[in-house]
């Protein structure tokens, strides 16, 4: 295996190419992870209006969120995000925004999601499910963004209360 030069042999010029190429790969990063998780988005609303066109135009009923996520998860081990639970919160955001092209543009526009990006997804190098995202941008962002945010607990409370309204 190759020895690297020694930090006091490197020619002229190396620490700038150095930063430059750290400060690109961190960039690149970024846009792959927001790519990533646009797509996500995207495919957590598909799950959730496919489910919900299951339901209204077959009769399927409420359990088969319970089977269809031991299945997703049978299937995608390496993957989290696929609990009865985030599955019904995928098939609330298709009902809630029926307008896929919307839902589409909306992810698009969101100024902020580079931000939380980088707070949240900093040393990630796959696609992340939905639970492991939140838990990865309640921990990462910083302590003043925290405490402007709802609780997990306000807003299972708020979609508990929507649903029983349902």
């Amino acid at each position: 295996m190759p020895v690297p030069v020694s930090k006091t042999d490197l020619p002229h010029g190396y620490a700038n190419l150095l930063a430059s190429l750290k400060k690109r790969i961190q960039q690149e990063r970024i846009k792959a992870v927001l790519s990533a998780n646009k797509a996500l988005v995207m495919m957590y609303w598909d799950i959730g209006n496919s489910i919900i066109q299951k339901q209204n135009n077959e009769g399927w009923g409420s359990k088969i969120i319970d089977r269809l996520s031991h299945d997703l998860k049978d299937a995608f081990p390496e993957m989290r995000g696929f609990s009865p639970r985030n599955l019904k919160y995928m098939r609330k955001f298709a009902k809630s925004w029926r307008d896929r092209q919307l839902v589409q543009r909306t992810v698009a526009l969101i100024p902020w999601r580079s931000n939380l990006a980088k707070y949240a997804l900093a040393g990630y190098t796959k696609p992340i499910g939905v639970a492991e995202w939140e838990r990865q941008i309640t921990e990462s962002l910083p302590e003043n963004l925290k405490s402007s945010l709802p609780t997990i607990e306000e807003i299972e409370a708020e979609f508990s209360e929507e649903e029983n309204d349902e």
